[in-house]
Order: structure tokens, then sequence, then C-alpha cells
């Protein structure tokens, strides 16, 4: 993540002295906003992603566990679900309502924001110019669908613990997706701004 932000950093130095061309498939004067939209699809797919996993974390508490949360994303990211078992453990809490009523609620708005910001990016780009664009705005319009199921299957403290973790990890993987779209959208967009091509791969 840091080293994609210098990259766009940079590119917002190089874009803005760029005129303006049909040929890059951005539009006239767009540039500078398109890498601000960028930034901010970053911004929100990774905040997006530790929702779902502290939705999918809180139905899978374990009684008697003392874990840090940031160790339980990493866990959630590289496909290990599990909350480590203190001695005396007699098993998994049941879910607390406010706090699956917090997660969907982020959950929802986050992914809503990610459609909208998306649309921001596609309206500066040439559809057919770019495979990232398409392929962004297609996870996108599939995550904002995945939630009615999401809130559906994660309402109440009876909800079903491993349907929730399975939606919610597999909404996961769409936005790690997304956001290796978006890197490679930055890529392209720093060829652009060092000359090393005049197109949107």
């Amino acid at each position: 993540m840091r080293v994609n932000r210098i990259i766009l950093l940079s590119s917002l130095v190089a874009l803005t002295t760029l005129p303006a061309s049909a040929e890059s498939g951005v539009a006239p004067g767009a540039t500078t906003t398109l890498v601000n939209s960028v930034n901010d699809l970053g911004r929100v797919s990774h905040n997006l992603k530790r929702s779902l996993a502290g939705l999918a974390n809180e139905v899978n508490r374990i009684e008697g566990s003392d874990s840090d949360p940031d160790i339980l994303d990493r866990a959630f990211l590289d496909d290990q679900l599990f909350t480590p078992i203190a001695p005396g453990s007699t098993g998994v809490l049941p879910p607390r309502k406010e706090w699956l009523d917090l997660y969907l609620y982020q959950i929802e708005k986050l992914t809503s924001l990610l459609q909208s910001e998306m649309n921001n990016v596609a309206s500066m780009v040439d559809g057919e110019s770019s495979f990232d664009v398409k392929e962004m705005q297609r996870i996108a319009g599939d995550l904002q669908a995945d939630v009615p199921r999401l809130k559906a299957i994660a309402k109440g403290s009876t909800c079903d613990d491993d349907q929730v973790q399975d939606a919610a990890h597999t909404m996961y993987e769409d936005v790690a997706g997304f956001d290796n779209a978006r890197r490679q959208l930055a890529k392209s967009m720093k060829k652009i701004a060092s000359g090393k091509s005049y197109f949107l791969d």
C-alpha cells in the first residue's frame, strides 16, 4: 500500500502536466481528478475489507480469547479463519446483534460508496481502453448485489455462523480482486505519466 501510494502521488505530479488526449482513454481535463479517485477507491476498499473481516470475526468469537483484531484480519486475509482458543474456553460466543448491525451498516454504505466512486472513475476513462476499469465495474456491481443476502443471513443472534463467514469471505476476496485491478490501473496511469505509453492498458 505504501509503495502504491508513492506511485500514485508521483503520477499526480506528472499527470497534471500532460495535455488531454483522446488517445490515452482519459477524458479531457480529468487526469488529476482520476488520480484522486483511484486513491479514494483504495481507501474505500481497505475499509470495506476491515468491515467484512469484523463481521466474520464477530460470529467466530471464542470465549476467553484475548486476540488482537489486526491478527484476526491478517488471518482472514490468508483464508485461515480462526480465533486463538484460551485455556478453559467453553466454545464460540453468540454474535452480538449491535455489532452485527454495525458491520452490516458499514458494509452496505461502503459498497454503495465503492460503486459511486467507481462510476466516477469510469466516466473519466474510455470504456474500451481499459480492461481493469471494466473488471472493477463488474466487481463493484457484484458486491452491491451481495449485500441484501448478507443482511438476510446475518440478522440477530440466531444467524448461521458458517453461512455468514462464507458470505463475508467471498465478498472479501472480491474486494481483494477489485483492489488488484485498481493497482493495475494505477500502473497504467504511471506509464502514461512517464511517457512510456499513451494508452490505459
